[in-house]
């Protein structure tokens, strides 16, 4: 707080710092919290009611969730990311891709299940966050040809596969709030097939920079439709709609609006 006197806006990304908001308000520095998960306890979301925090989600499957719990959304601000340190390829290579930890919720067994069945090389990026998970549905079908793991990954082994991919599988089984992934296979020029939940159905645009699919069989059909898209869109899409200079003059917008107030 001592730091903060002086400040002209004052953003929070933890939500726990949320309990300064008292003291903020009486220094008089506008404060707004970016919600990054969903609202903790009741207790939060009582404080931030009460003393009027400006939230911003990252999306509007966020701000859906949000405003259910009675707290309103001043934006909603997708994350960005610096697209010109991501390759793009247009030329890609045969074999699908995986990135994301390993468990249930981001349904790796289905991604390896689709792969299997269509007799597609399939490359695994990620930590294994549930062992027995992995033990029991990744491990088994792992060959090195074609079902590959590569475990956790560096920046510049992930961008090289994830540039040469013809087409990033998303099983995500969940309302997930935002899957930065995806935008990162949009920047190098690489179609996503994606289960249509949550923020999935935000990011992918249906028939130009992927599929968005119901089930594991339109999942599948899909896969053989990647050839039609072009790839330029997906990483126009990136640069238009995620990239960190968007992200930026979306909050530098809502910072001068909460200064005018």
């Amino acid at each position: 707080l001592k730091e903060a006197r002086g400040s002209d806006v004052i953003h929070l990304h933890v939500q726990w710092l949320a309990a300064i908001a008292p003291a903020l308000k009486y220094l008089r520095i506008p404060a707004l919290l970016t919600l990054h998960a969903d609202l903790s306890n009741d207790a939060l979301s009582h404080l931030i009611r009460r003393f009027g925090i400006t939230l911003i989600a990252i999306s509007y499957t966020q701000r859906e969730r949000i405003e259910k719990r009675g707290l309103k959304v001043y934006d909603v601000i997708y994350h960005g990311i610096e697209v010109e340190k991501y390759p793009f390829i247009k030329d890609k290579e045969d074999f699908l891709i995986y990135v994301g930890r390993i468990d249930q919720s981001k349904g790796t067994h289905v991604a390896v299940r689709i792969a299997k069945k269509l007799n597609e090389k399939l490359v695994i990026i990620g930590p294994i966050a549930d062992h027995a998970y992995f033990e029991r549905y990744v491990r088994p079908y792992i060959d090195g040809k074609n079902i590959v793991y590569l475990g956790e990954v560096d920046f510049a082994t992930k961008v090289h596969y994830l540039s040469r991919a013809k087409a990033l599988l998303y099983p995500v089984q969940y309302e997930e709030f935002f899957g930065i992934v995806m935008v990162e296979a949009l920047a190098c020029g690489t179609p996503i097939i994606g289960f249509a939940k949550g923020s999935v159905k935000e990011i992918i645009t249906h028939g130009i920079t992927g599929f968005l699919a119901n089930n594991e069989d339109e999942m599948y059909n899909y896969i053989g439709l990647i050839d039609k898209l072009d790839v330029r869109e997906c990483r126009k899409d990136a640069e238009t709609r995620f990239s960190a200079q968007v992200m930026t003059k979306k909050y530098m917008n809502v910072y001068n609006r909460l200064l005018e107030k």
